[in-house]
Parts: structure tokens; C-alpha cells; sequence
């Protein structure tokens, strides 16, 4: 998936995720759409329908659409990081400042996984190139080394 079409994705979905909330038997999905801040914890319910399904691949969509649309926030942060390290000043500085984004960062990955049963042989995968996402692993790629 593109990451510039994963925001015409949600925007287009957005009726048929408050169509699937009002099919699952979780409350989960209501919570978050009131409350995007709301942790989701993993479905343990006991059938998976099609409408919980589509509501968690929507919410994984959105998780990696939310850190994506900071791609200028990984460009400074790089930025700062290499000013740092040819002033051949402390690192310290740098890493408690962009802790946080570090922390969102190691919250995506660059494969979706959707199970829309029981079975692992029933999944989705949804897939961001390195390309697509070069910004940000460079980033977490940085950040480790200078921790």
C-alpha cells in the first residue's frame, strides 16, 4: 500500500468502519472511534466476523498513517542528529528529545497483519515498501545506534 493513498483509504472507509463497528459484538471499536487515544487491546472473541476484521485493519491502517504523516518531524530529527554529530556534542540532548517519537516509531511495522479467524492461514497482509518508509527507518536505525 502507498502511503500517500492511505489517507484517501481511510477517508473513503470511514462509513463502512462505522457501519462494521455497528455489527461487531466488541465494544472496543465504538470506544476507540469516540476516543482515538483508547488503547485496543487484541480481539479474544470467540468468532470473528468480517465487520471486527475490517475494523482492525482499519485501525492498524490508521496507527501507521498517524506516525507516517510525521515524516517531516524524521527529517528534522536526522537533521539535528547529524548537526550534533559534527558539533561532536552530546547525544544525550538528542535522545531525550526525540524519545517520544522513537516510542511511536517502535509501535508500526511495515507489514500489516490481519487474522480474520482462528487460523493463522486466514490473514490479511498489507505491505509499506523501505522506500515508502526510508525516513523513518532511518531514524529508528539512528536513534538505536546513538542510544
Amino acid at each position: 500500500m502507498k502511503i500517500r493513498k492511505t489517507q484517501d483509504w481511510l477517508k473513503d472507509n470511514h462509513y463502512k468502519l462505522c457501519s462494521s463497528i455497528e455489527q461487531t459484538e466488541c465494544y472496543k471499536w465504538s470506544r476507540w472511534l469516540k476516543d482515538q487515544r483508547t488503547h485496543v487491546f487484541p480481539c479474544v472473541c470467540t468468532i470473528r466476523n468480517s465487520a471486527c476484521s475490517f475494523a482492525e485493519t482499519y485501525h492498524a491502517i490508521w496507527k501507521v498513517n498517524n506516525i507516517l504523516v510525521k515524516e517531516d518531524k524524521f527529517i528534522e530529527a536526522l537533521i539535528d542528529y547529524f548537526l550534533v554529530i559534527e558539533a561532536k556534542s552530546s547525544l544525550k540532548p538528542w535522545l531525550k528529545r526525540y524519545k517520544q517519537l522513537f516510542q511511536e516509531v517502535l509501535l508500526i511495522d511495515d507489514n500489516i497483519k490481519v487474522c480474520h479467524g482462528r487460523s493463522t492461514l486466514q490473514n490479511d497482509i498489507f505491505k509499506f515498501t523501505k522506500e515508502e518508509l526510508k525516513h523513518l527507518l532511518k531514524f529508528e536505525e539512528v536513534y538505536l545506534s546513538a542510544i
